[in-house]
């Protein structure tokens, strides 16, 4: 190699592979830019995902509220019946214990009756 040897294989060989690592660089920054914002785009998905289940667990817990307040409601409904019924019951308790205490009198007076004049 002398001193004209600006043209010669070799350096035209190097000014290629330079020349190819230049595009390969250039493709590289591309790619990793591109993946930057790939990964920003994730991130930001992922972020509404979490808003999202935030939202549905919020949801989840206003549903179980109401449905332990439903049944509490349905169990007072129940109460409010079971009151409500049971001066009917009780009455009727009471209408039996009088009417067996006329009965019984009747017919002890009938017996009476009947057993005074033997």
């Amino acid at each position: 190699m002398g001193e004209n040897c600006k043209d010669c294989v070799q350096v035209e060989n190097i000014k290629a592979d330079i020349k190819d690592i230049y595009e390969r660089l250039r493709e590289v920054e591309k790619f990793s830019s591109s993946g930057g914002e790939q990964i920003k785009m994730i991130f930001k998905m992922l972020n509404e995902i979490k808003g999202s289940l935030d939202k549905i667990g919020d949801k989840l817990e206003n549903i179980d509220k109401n449905a332990v307040n439903t049944a509490k409601v349905e169990e007072l409904e129940k109460e409010i019946e079971e009151i409500r019924f049971k001066p009917v019951e009780d009455y009727s308790k009471t209408k039996i214990a009088v009417i067996t205490s006329v009965c019984s009198s009747i017919v002890g007076a009938i017996l009476g009756f009947v057993f005074s004049k033997i």
